[in-house]
């Protein structure tokens, strides 16, 4: 019977204000590696979803390294599938593990997912995934060569080995092990040996896999999380507060995201000139110093180049026409300045920062009700300004404006994350159907009187060319 490691993840307050977090394991107590990198990303500015996600993340991998503690299953497993050094393989299988869980073709991951009872999760998160942990890995490479300076500067004493003090150092070495080495990985846990041994993973580029791209989107395209643009005026229109009807159009008109609509001040809306901006909050903190710590730690910026907001219409005159109403009847006894606060009883008034998740929850309570086929996020609202912008916006006698202008309305850093909105030929070959049959549908499905209609439309064409009968 597997005596499993269980970890618990406490949060608590940081001196900074944000939250951070400790993890205890039941067999090695306080994970010291794991607070302390956490505090290094508090101290570098990193938002509190970053954190957040950093120590969901990196709890995840170290539960994986834990099923690694037995000493009888990891000599079966080494004369198996002979392995040189069962680290580096431990930590190569993680992707899969992720990937696939139970299902894994792999041994180490499978045997890891079997004993965990882990399933698996979507491309998309295991990517995430393996960022933090990359960055995890990375900041250990740093120390390592801090360390090695130090000691020729004979700043610190390094007779200890490297393997006591940074990660990963020495897993991609292959050689064969000792009977007591094999015990000693057992006796001192996978998770002692990989958090002493050091940091070389991410030059090799091991953790980029095939398997995580999604079969769905192998060419990169954003266009299927784009909100489908034939439901997306029902969904505006039918939104069941004013608040709702702004919020929506702001995000489908601007392609702002929707951390950056939540955090818009009044004073950022021009009513008169139609206009909206975008600023960073950091750049005026006093603005949101009424706030608690906790709502504070919330706010998030990407970055954008400017802070003008490109508005597309018909969602530019929705979101003005609604917002007087929105003001007058719902954002009622408000005294502070940020425009998108919570309708409900128990904290109304308060912002939606992040959004909050009743914002989130209503948008696909609709979504639901209008019976879409598929639930899409709010940040799918993004995707289709993309995908409009570039694809169907007249631009004289075509379509679509350029890559680099999308990419300033948009505040992308590079002009590869725009292309990336570029419109799959299925999916203009299944609009053009869309378009036909709708003049099908017209003609009350009359086949014979189309196709004599288009070719009379032929022949006058071939006259002219021809200038037969002038």
């Amino acid at each position: 019977m597997y005596n499993k490691i269980s970890f618990n993840k406490i949060r608590y307050s940081s001196r900074t204000g944000k939250y951070s977090y400790a993890l205890l394991s039941s067999a090695a107590g306080k994970i010291k590696e794991y607070s302390d990198f956490l505090e290094m990303e508090i101290n570098k500015g990193s938002s509190q979803s970053t954190i957040n996600a950093y120590a969901q993340d990196l709890k995840r991998l170290f539960e994986y390294l834990s099923a690694f503690d037995d000493l009888e299953d990891i000599n079966r497993l080494l004369t198996e599938i002979r392995l040189t050094t069962p680290l580096k393989e431990i930590i190569i299988q993680y992707p899969d593990y992720l990937l696939n869980g139970v299902d894994s073709d792999y041994v180490l991951a499978k045997y890891a997912a079997n004993k965990l009872n882990s399933r698996a999760i979507k491309p998309a998160s295991v990517t995430r995934h393996l960022s933090s942990v990359t960055t995890f890995i990375t900041h250990s490479a740093s120390l390592q060569n801090e360390l090695l300076n130090f000691k020729e500067q004979g700043l610190v004493n390094l007779d200890l080995s490297l393997e006591e003090v940074v990660l990963f150092n020495n897993v991609l070495k292959r050689r064969k092990l000792t009977d007591n080495e094999i015990q000693g990985i057992s006796r001192n846990s996978v998770i002692s040996n990989v958090i002493k041994g050091g940091a070389k993973y991410t030059n090799d580029k091991i953790f980029f896999s095939k398997k995580l791209r999604n079969n769905s989107d192998t060419d990169g395209s954003l266009v299927h999380k784009a909100f489908p643009f034939e439901h997306i005026l029902d969904l505006i229109e039918n939104a069941k507060t004013y608040r709702d009807k702004c919020f929506w159009s702001l995000l489908a008109g601007t392609g702002i995201r929707g951390s950056e609509g939540s955090q818009v001040l009044l004073q950022d809306v021009d009513i008169e000139n139609e206009t909206v901006r975008i600023i960073d909050p950091t750049h005026r903190k006093s603005h949101f110093s009424v706030f608690s710590q906790e709502q504070r730690n919330k706010l998030e910026f990407k970055g954008r180049d400017t802070s003008e907001v490109y508005f597309i219409e018909p969602f530019r005159s929705i979101f003005f026409d609604n917002l007087c109403n929105y003001l007058s009847l719902e954002r009622i006894n408000v005294t502070h300045e940020v425009l998108f606060v919570s309708n409900s009883n128990n904290n109304h008034g308060d912002p939606i920062f992040k959004p909050s998740q009743s914002v989130a929850s209503s948008f696909k309570a609709l979504q639901k009700e209008l019976k879409l086929k598929k639930i899409y996020t709010l940040h799918s609202l993004r995707h289709f300004y993309g995908v409009w912008c570039l694809n169907f916006i007249p631009v004289g006698n075509s379509f679509g404006l350029s890559i680099g202008t999308v990419n300033t309305m948009m505040g992308h850093a590079s002009e590869k994350t725009t292309r990336k909105y570029a419109v799959k030929s299925s999916f203009i070959i299944r609009a053009a159907m869309e378009v036909a049959n709708g003049i099908l549908e017209c003609n009350n499905n009359n086949l014979k009187g189309l196709v004599h209609r288009n070719i009379d439309q032929q022949v006058k064409r071939i006259k002219g060319e021809l200038n037969y009968g002038r």
